[in-house]
């Protein structure tokens, strides 16, 4: 009950990883799907301190999200509500004190394998993997199918690792939006400090 089980890699070739779906026979869930992810906190930033997260995620739906950190880096409070208006939560949020200071884009595509769900996610500075189950030993297991190294897992969510990013590159921008990074280098992998999981 409101518990998120997760883990993200940072992936190389998504073409191969969507390939090895295929040869296990994973059900495609949703197709490719461009999400706005607009993430709230108070001037202070108390939330992100914290380990907490509140956003707004708009596509074809729109979702107000409520997340907290726990012990285990994989496992998260999560309470999700189903909204009709973005622009009246946002206002709603705004009237208890909080700002969105963010927002990132991810095109991403669902598949799954019994209760495991298996997220294809592109972002504009790299593409990644994240495999939600009811147990991180679902999970792991998951990751062994497709050939995803277990310990390259990542412990960053995407806000933080677009934040570790801006360290790095002078951005003029908050929002990791594809408009905002068309005509820029390619991100490496270690602008991102990380290492792809399926080499």
């Amino acid at each position: 009950m409101d518990q998120e089980i997760e883990v993200k890699f940072y992936v190389a070739n998504l073409f191969e990883i969507n390939n090895r779906l295929c040869c296990i026979d994973a059900e495609l869930k949703q197709e490719r799907t461009l999400l706005v992810n607009d993430r709230f906190d108070t001037a202070e930033g108390t939330l992100q301190q914290t380990g907490k997260v509140l956003r707004i995620r708009s596509s074809s739906t729109h979702q107000l999200t409520y997340k907290e950190k726990t012990s285990s880096p994989e496992k998260r409070v999560e309470i999700e509500l189903d909204i009709n208006n973005p622009e009246t939560a946002r206002r709603f949020l705004e009237a208890l004190g909080y700002s969105r200071f963010s927002q990132y884009e991810t095109y991403r595509e669902t598949f799954c394998v019994g209760d495991v769900s298996i997220m294809l996610d592109e972002l504009p500075f790299g593409t990644f993997v994240e495999i939600e189950g009811p147990s991180i030993q679902e999970i792991e297991d998951m990751a062994q199918k497709l050939r995803l190294n277990w310990e390259k897992r990542v412990q960053k969510s995407y806000i933080e690792l677009f934040l570790h990013l801006r360290k790095e590159w002078p951005f003029t921008f908050n929002e990791a939006t594809f408009e905002n990074f068309k005509g820029l280098p390619a991100v490496l992998p270690c602008d991102l400090d990380l290492e792809p999981a399926d080499q």
